[in-house]
């Protein structure tokens, strides 16, 4: 993938440009624009978590779970992994080999997502359900 390329230009799909009906559909069509490489941990979190771009983006994704299992965006440390976590079965159904990746990453990472204390029981409890969910 050519990472100086925004997900437009990847996808061979122009958005139109139009009224905004909330800040998320703007912000969305804005991130578009942008070169993959320039994405940062929020603009990967937001689209991932609205399910744009997922053949582009969870591999940059994975890549930054792999360093960092509780990558945060402007929520809380693990809300990138989360929106990873939510992506519905059908797109992992069509590339299994991301999804050996992120079992590869969850394993190897378990330990210190259970152990951590930058994240609060709530968060940590809803990570480990989103993995145990994604398992079955």
């Amino acid at each position: 993938m050519d990472t100086s390329k925004s997900l437009e230009e990847l996808e061979g799909e122009v958005w139109k440009n139009y009224e905004f009906p909330t800040e998320l559909v703007r912000r969305s069509y804005e991130l578009r624009k942008i070169p993959v490489a320039n994405l940062d941990i929020d603009d990967l979190r937001l689209l991932i978590s609205q399910e744009i771009g997922l053949k582009y983006l969870v591999t940059l994704a994975l890549s930054i779970l792999s360093d960092n299992i509780l990558a945060e965006g402007n929520y809380y440390p693990g809300d990138l992994l989360k929106s990873i976590l939510e992506i519905p079965k059908a797109f992992w159904q069509s590339d299994k080999s991301s999804l050996t990746e992120l079992y590869l990453i969850i394993d190897k990472n378990i330990s210190a997502i259970n152990s951590s204390d930058i994240i609060d029981d709530s968060i940590k409890k809803m990570l480990l359900t989103g993995i145990d969910t994604l398992k079955k």
